[in-house]
Order: C-alpha cells, then structure tokens, then sequence
C-alpha cells in the first residue's frame, strides 16, 4: 500500500481541523469520513491540498496524522493542559496492540493565534506504510510519554481501516507538483 503523488505544501494550522471551518490561507476543510472515534478530512487552498486524519478526548486532548505533499507523515498531539517551552525536544513512544513501540522525536511548537502546544513528530518515510499498516490493522494505538507527568493517551482504532482508507484516496487524489 504505496501513498503516492506527495506534493510540496505547508500543512495547514490544526485548529481548523479541530473545528472543521477554514483556516489558514482561506483553506476550506471538508469531513470525507467519521468512523469510530476517527475523522479523515481534506483542506483545500487554491492548488494546495492537504488530507489529515485525527481523533481527540472529550478534555480537549487531540491526535493528528499528516500526510504533507512533500512526502513527510506527521503526527501531531496537542492537550489544552500542556504548557511547555517552544522549540523544546520531546520523545515519546507510539504502540499499536501488542507490537514493537516506535520511539518519536517531537518539538513543541505554538501556533500564532492559540495558547495551546502542539508536539510535532516526523515518520520516517521508509516507515510510513508499516505504520499505516499497523493502525488499520490494530485495535488500539497507545501514546506513551516517557518523561514529565502525562498520563499514557490510549486511542481506540475502532473505524481507523475506513479512515485510512478515505485518507489514501485523499492522497492520491491531490495534484501532481512539476518542476521545470
């Protein structure tokens, strides 16, 4: 399962994906799919796209997963509660089921307009589709957070294969970027 034609464009801010309006560069976010605790949506400004799925606790804390363009995954979490240094490095684990944690290197990023950290995470493109693999597959994805005082976040992956699957078209619906 192969995500192909990634193109070149800056993720769009999260709260508009949270709240499902427009946000930045006037992009409009439509739901392509609810299912279980899970949502795909695609965000469109201009020629820019971009295709995300997340999940989030009813206490405001939040999980994203971002395919950009330029062929990087994303995972993004963010909690109303966090208050930490911009530019700060967190590690983190990711677990899915029973299976080999992933160790994740974050950076704690604020958004211009929102109080609220955000911990931003890249997958290792040779990674992404054993890690997509594992979510559809899997009934429980855990976030461990080996320092500090949060509590493990465990998602239930309940509808994360219909998800997924709306999120890969998403992909492989957005325009091809050429180069001269």
């Amino acid at each position: 399962m192969m995500i192909k034609n990634l193109k070149s464009f800056r993720f769009l801010m999260f709260w508009g994906f949270l709240f499902g309006q427009t946000c930045v560069a006037g992009a409009q976010v439509t739901t392509l799919l609810d299912a279980g605790s899970w949502r795909a949506v695609q965000a469109v400004s201009g020629t820019s796209h971009a295709c995300s799925m997340h999940s989030s606790y009813p206490d405001g804390r939040i999980i994203f997963i971002h395919f950009t363009p330029d062929g990087e995954m994303l995972m993004q979490l963010s909690s109303p509660a966090w208050r930490m240094r911009n530019g700060a490095s967190i590690r983190f684990d990711v677990q899915f089921d029973e299976l080999r944690s992933r160790n994740m290197s974050s950076t704690v990023i604020y958004m211009s307009d929102s109080p609220v950290a955000l911990l931003q995470a890249s997958i290792d493109t040779r990674q992404m589709d054993s890690f997509i693999e594992d979510f559809i597959r899997s009934s429980q994805m855990s976030v461990i957070f080996r320092t500090g005082n949060e509590r493990d976040w465990i998602f239930d992956l309940d509808g994360s294969a219909a998800v997924s699957e709306a999120f890969i078209q998403c992909v492989e619906r957005m325009p091809t970027t050429t180069q001269p």
